[in-house]
């Protein structure tokens, strides 16, 4: 497949998705479709709202599951990206740390300082305040990003699928989307996909 139509299966992708929610039974299907496979010997935990909390003896513990990247990786599962790890049960907190792996093994992980801007179809790994998975979905001039995001929150609280517009800027400690500094992105059209 050639770059752009690897963009544009990802585009049409990001509009199917565009305000899927958790909250919505409907939907359900689409939402385990595009997660793949649980954790093994576990199920997706879709009808509780993300949180996370440290105890008083100082564990970590999750309610919920946060989609940001797993989203990310779904699109990449549903384009056929060749990378055997996409497609076996998911290992709980690797989301993002695979998608910067993949990216890499492709050959297409940009860092924010190598001087480029990501285009449609490339994911972006945001690194603080927090961590943040997007997908591109244009930029509606030079200053907006319009991305799709997992990891929203519908009216229930609930995971969704989400359109947002942060600014992109150059800063000179950082490249900055919104007030979240961009750790990098991958590149899509150095992937490869699986051939059928």
């Amino acid at each position: 497949m050639m770059t752009e139509d690897i963009r544009n299966s990802v585009i049409q992708i990001l509009d199917s998705l565009d305000g899927l929610s958790c909250s919505n039974s409907d939907q359900r299907q689409d939402w385990l479709d595009l997660l793949g496979q649980p954790p093994t010997g576990s199920s997706w935990d879709l009808d509780k709202p993300f949180k996370c909390w440290q105890d008083t003896t100082g564990h970590w513990h999750t309610q919920g599951i946060s989609t940001c990247a797993l989203v990310a990786l779904g699109i990449w599962r549903k384009i056929g990206v060749d990378a055997d790890e996409l497609y076996a049960p998911y290992k709980n907190g690797a989301a993002v740390s695979e998608v910067v792996a993949i990216a890499k093994k492709m050959g297409g992980w940009k860092s924010a300082t190598c001087g480029e801007t990501p285009n449609p179809g490339d994911v972006i790994v945001l690194s603080s305040p927090h961590e943040h998975v997007l997908t591109v979905y244009d930029f509606s001039d030079e200053l907006n990003l319009i991305s799709i995001d997992g990891g929203q929150t519908d009216i229930n609280g609930l995971q969704a699928i989400k359109r947002c517009s942060r600014e992109w800027s150059k800063k000179s400690y950082a490249l900055m989307l919104g007030k979240s500094t961009i750790y990098g992105w991958a590149d899509i059209s150095t992937f490869t996909l699986k051939v059928d």
